[in-house]
């Protein structure tokens, strides 16, 4: 890779949130195409909300004590 090939404008910033179940199912689709995982998607097993949760609830208590 050299420096200045990306394309920076695919560079999303967003909100921390609920991952949508398609977006997961497509990552986890992805992935497993070209073999970097295996087996099915199942959302409750791939997508631990309680951990989602509490990341979300420290990242915003993390930005709540930057901007003071």
């Amino acid at each position: 890779m050299k420096f200045g090939i990306h394309n920076l404008g695919r560079i999303q910033l967003k909100e921390p949130g609920p991952i949508p179940e398609h977006e997961a199912r497509w990552a986890w689709e992805w992935m497993a195409s070209w073999g970097l995982i295996e087996g099915t998607f199942d959302v409750t097993t791939q997508i631990n909300r309680k951990v989602e949760r509490e990341a979300h609830e420290l990242a915003t208590a993390d930005r709540a004590r930057i901007a003071r």
